[in-house]
């Protein structure tokens, strides 16, 4: 079965995290290319990448509680980025735990699709396909 998705970008501070989304997302065979950055810097960075090699993220998984720039602050600045740049993509914010504040938070921001809690697995994966990618 070919890949679902062209891109993904995860977004976690945490290295550990972030290898271990890669690698059940790539035995899941959920993206063509899955690209993992440790800051919200990074991966403005990445969206803002004029390279050959860069793919625009179909998904991105952002971690909420990153030092410097958190999750929150990357929205504000992904709010001010080309249209072309963000496009249609599916934004869940990544947590442990998500608490009634965040849950406020979360649906005060139109750019966020949802939430998925850590460590992503199977079940919330097909969840977020089943809602917003094959419907």
């Amino acid at each position: 079965m070919p890949p679902i998705m062209n891109c993904i970008l995860l977004v976690d501070d945490d290295k550990v995290t972030n290898f271990y989304h890669k690698v059940f997302l790539k035995q899941g065979n959920y993206a063509k290319k899955i690209v993992e950055v440790s800051s919200a810097i990074e991966a403005l960075d990445y969206l803002l990448s004029k390279k050959e090699t860069f793919v625009k993220p179909d998904i991105i998984f952002l971690d909420i509680n990153m030092p410097g720039l958190n999750g929150w602050d990357f929205l504000e600045q992904y709010r001010h980025l080309d249209e072309k740049l963000k496009g249609s993509l599916i934004f869940m914010f990544l947590s442990t735990a998500v608490t009634p504040e965040y849950q406020v938070l979360l649906d005060n921001h139109e750019e966020l699709t949802g939430y998925v809690a850590k460590p992503i697995e199977k079940d919330g994966i097909e969840e977020i396909l089943s809602n917003y990618i094959y419907k």
